[in-house]
Order: C-alpha cells, then structure tokens, then sequence
C-alpha cells in the first residue's frame, strides 16, 4: 500500500523525466545495430486481463506470423511478454528490448507526449474500449461523496495509472475543477489481484478497488462488495481503454511487419466476434491471471462455471474490440493537459497516431 515503489525519492515525473532523456541514448543505440532490412522478429509488451484478448488470440494462433508470410516477410516472429506496469514498459520500449507497447490511453498520452521532439512515439491502433469498475466494501459508501478518510482506495499505479486519471476525472465532475486530487490522499498503489484479495477480505485498510475485468466483476459475485462508480462517469461514456504504439523508427523500419500486426489483430477480432468461446479457452491458456481464474470463486457466489463466465464478460455490453479511437479519448487528454499531466495538447485523434502502411 505504498504511495510509491522503486523511484527512491524521485516523483514519478522527474523519474519518467529521466528514463526519456537517458533512454533515448540507449534506443538509438540499439538501432543503430539493424542492418535496415526488417526485423525477423517483433516483441509486444502487454498488459494483463481480458481486454487484451486479441493479444491472446494473436500468440495461440500466430497469426502475426501468418499475416507476415502473406506480405512476403516469412521469416517474421512475434512474442509476447505480460508486463504489469506501465512505467515498465516504457522502459521497454525506449532501452530498445521490446518493440510494440499494448496499455492504456493515459501511459500513452504521457509518453507520447514526453517523446514528441525526439523518439516519436505514436499509437498504431486501438484496441478495446472496457468499463473499469470502483467497488467497494463498505456498506455506508453508496456513491463517491461518501468516501472518508478512513477509506483507502487501491489502484494500480498512483496518477499514471488509467484507474488513477479516471478517479481523478470523477473527484473534478463532483467537487469542480482544481479538486481532481481530492481523492489522493486516500488512494493507493496495488495491484489488481493484491487489490481483489484484500477487499475481499476486509481486514486490511483496503475499502474499495479501481479494477479492470475480470476481477472486478468477480469482487461483484461476492456479497458484501457493491459498485459505487465506473470510468463512464469519468468519460461520459464508452472510451478507448487500450491501444498499441511503438517508436516512429520502428514504424518506418518495418511497414510490412506494422501491416502484418494490424491485419492479425482484424483477424482477431473476427475471431472473437464468431467464436467466443474459443477465444475464451485461449485466454484462460495462456494468462496467468485466468489460469488460476477458479481459485477467486467460492461457496455462495453466483458464478457456477469460470468458462462460462469468460464468455459473458467477452458478448458483454462492457467490452468492444475497436480498431478506431472514440471521440472521447481527447476529453482525457484535455483534462491531462490541464491539469499538468502533460505539456502537449493534441487538436485532433489522428495526432496520436501514425497511419497504416499500404498493404503493398
């Protein structure tokens, strides 16, 4: 439940701050060593939970690689590392060991917006649009202005996080503009199944929790857990939750390879789309978090079959697999902007974005 972890006494700004500005040397670096030709083999960094099932169906299908062969690069590989936190893959992407990140809009906003003038860092395609869930376990909070300070609020990274902007979001729609803090003192960083498991509980300080699917709705399956907000009351609505991005070198480097990914994911999400269930067991093949997915359910809750449970979170109205940004996306940007999470404003969605290579 610390506020912070691993930035010693750097704030996470100064922190990010740095990575950039040292980073940039060791990515350059790093692609200096490419002959030019493509690169046989490309490296997603992702988040984890269901939202990146199309990531999922890409790695057990391959279909990456299938696509590559089709565009006349057969020698293309994928793989794909679940990475927990946003900083992280940051790192990732500008040391030069991964070469395609897969997380939320706010990481991206802020690091598009730290690498504008030299790296170039831009989304190639969106990914999912979710509602993320806040419950809690305390009966006398029915809705966010009943939140004291005896409350603790778990999410997985303080101010960076989605979780963290959206209940930022929240704090300005109820209290106005220059209270979006109202709610830091009493929000915490931890992740999702630490979260899940203390609220649970309810012996620990942990009250209330700012999850993603599934855990959120398996806290809901329980009693004693009830929901009080969701990131619509932030963004009015659904908003694109996930997207990919890379660097504008890897993007120039490798149009067939850019091409091969965004051709896969369309095929992903057709497969989704027309065979649910399969898409389910592959998801709870292959992430870690569905794997022991089982072990969340108990006697007395209302969930009878953990399969079954996954395709409904996947036909459900919460979730969509869309290629195309929602025009909301840019009311977060504002508020990060305005709010000095970022210097950078965009005018339109496509500045966040590169445009598709031709499939020729």
């Amino acid at each position: 439940m610390r506020r912070r972890r691993g930035y010693g006494a750097l704030t996470r700004r100064e922190f990010l701050r740095r990575t950039v500005a040292g980073a940039g040397a060791a990515y350059l670096t790093a692609c200096e060593s490419r002959t030019g030709h493509e690169t046989n083999h490309v490296r997603f960094a992702r988040q984890i939970g269901i939202g990146y099932l199309p990531l999922h169906v890409l790695q057990a299908q391959k279909l990456v690689e299938q696509h590559a062969r089709a565009l006349g690069h057969a020698s293309l590989s994928a793989s794909f590392a679940p990475i927990g936190s946003p900083s992280a893959m940051h790192d990732l992407l500008l040391s030069g060991n991964a070469d395609i990140m897969v997380a939320g809009f706010a990481p991206f906003m802020t690091i598009w917006d730290k690498t504008r003038r030299a790296i170039d860092i831009r989304a190639l395609i969106s990914l999912h649009s979710q509602q993320l869930l806040l419950n809690t376990n305390n009966p006398h909070v029915q809705t966010v202005r009943d939140f004291t300070d005896r409350d603790r609020i778990a999410v997985p990274a303080i101010k960076v996080s989605a979780q963290a902007t959206l209940l930022q979001m929240i704090a300005e729609n109820e209290y106005g503009r220059g209270h979006h803090e109202h709610f830091d003192p009493i929000t915490v960083e931890l992740q999702h199944p630490d979260a899940y498991k203390a609220l649970i509980a309810g012996r620990s300080q942990i009250s209330a929790h700012f999850g993603s699917a599934p855990l959120q709705y398996v806290e809901l399956s329980h009693p004693t857990i009830h929901r009080v907000a969701s990131s619509y009351d932030a963004t009015k609505g659904p908003s694109t939750g996930s997207l990919l991005w890379t660097t504008r070198r890897f993007y120039e480097e490798n149009p067939k390879t850019i091409r091969a990914v965004i051709s896969a994911l369309d095929e992903a999400r057709q497969f989704i789309a027309q065979r649910p269930r399969d898409a389910a067991r592959i998801y709870m093949s292959i992430e870690s978090e569905a794997r022991g997915l089982d072990r969340y359910f108990g006697p007395g809750m209302h969930v009878h079959n953990v399969e079954d449970f996954v395709v409904g979170l996947i036909t459900g109205p919460d979730l969509t697999f869309e290629p195309r940004p929602t025009g909301n996306v840019l009311d977060v940007a504002e508020f990060m902007h305005r709010v000095g999470r970022i210097k950078n404003m965009p005018a339109k969605v496509d500045d966040l974005f590169f445009e598709v290579p031709p499939a020729s």
